[in-house]
C-alpha cells in the first residue's frame, strides 16, 4: 500500500511539473541565447495597429518582440515584410484559412498541414525543405480578439503535433507575423469539408 502511494505522489508531482512548464516559440533555446534582444509585448494592448507598431518600433531597434501568453507561451514574433524567405517555407494562416504552395484549406486542417510542413524535409516542393526553415507567418486580422484566436488555435495545434512527433528537429516554431497584408486582401478559405 505505502508503494502504491509513493508512486502515485510522484507520478503526481511529474504531472503537475509538466503542466506548470513553459512553452517557447521557436524554442528555449532561443530565449535563452537571444534574451538581451527580446521585448516582452504588454498584454494591455487595445489594438491590431497598436500591436503593429510595437513590433515596428522594436524591428526598428533591432529588438524582437515577443507575448507571453496566457502566462505559459513564450512566442517569438518576427515580422516578415517580404523578405528574403522561400515560399515554400511559409505556410500563413488567419482566422479561418491557411495558405501554402499546396493550395488553400480550412483552418479545420492546421494539424494536417502542420505535420506535412514541419516534416516535409524537402521531399515535397509544396512544403519546407527543413524543419528549422519552416515558417508559420500569421496574416493580422482587423481585430486582435481574431489575432489571440488564431495564434490558440496554432498553438494547440502545435502541442497536439509535438506529443506524437519523434523528429526533434521538428518540436520548433517559428512564428512570423506579416506586415505586407492585411487580412481583407487574403484569400478566402474553402468551404470545410464534411
Amino acid at each position: 500500500m505505502k508503494k502504491i502511494l509513493i508512486l502515485t505522489s510522484i507520478l503526481s508531482i511529474l504531472f503537475s511539473c509538466k503542466e506548470n512548464r513553459s512553452a517557447y516559440y521557436p524554442s528555449k533555446d532561443y530565449f535563452e541565447k537571444n534574451n538581451s534582444s527580446l521585448i516582452e509585448i504588454s498584454n494591455k494592448v487595445k489594438s491590431i495597429e497598436e500591436l503593429e507598431n510595437i513590433l515596428v518600433e522594436n524591428s526598428n531597434l533591432s529588438k524582437v518582440s515577443y507575448l507571453n501568453y496566457k502566462g505559459k507561451f513564450k512566442i517569438a514574433l518576427f515580422i516578415n515584410s517580404n523578405g528574403l524567405i522561400k515560399e515554400r517555407n511559409i505556410v500563413s494562416v488567419a482566422k479561418d484559412s491557411i495558405v501554402s504552395e499546396e493550395g488553400k484549406f480550412h483552418f479545420s486542417q492546421i494539424n494536417n498541414v502542420l505535420e506535412k510542413h514541419l516534416l516535409n524535409n524537402g521531399r515535397s516542393p509544396y512544403y519546407s525543405s527543413s524543419p528549422d526553415k519552416a515558417v508559420v507567418q500569421i496574416i493580422p486580422s482587423n481585430d486582435l480578439e481574431s489575432f489571440y484566436e488564431t495564434i490558440n488555435k496554432l498553438i494547440e495545434s502545435f502541442e497536439n503535433f509535438k506529443t506524437t512527433n519523434t523528429n526533434k528537429k521538428a518540436n520548433t516554431l517559428n512564428v512570423f507575423y506579416d506586415l505586407s497584408k492585411g487580412y481583407d486582401n487574403f484569400i478566402k478559405p474553402p468551404k470545410p469539408k464534411e
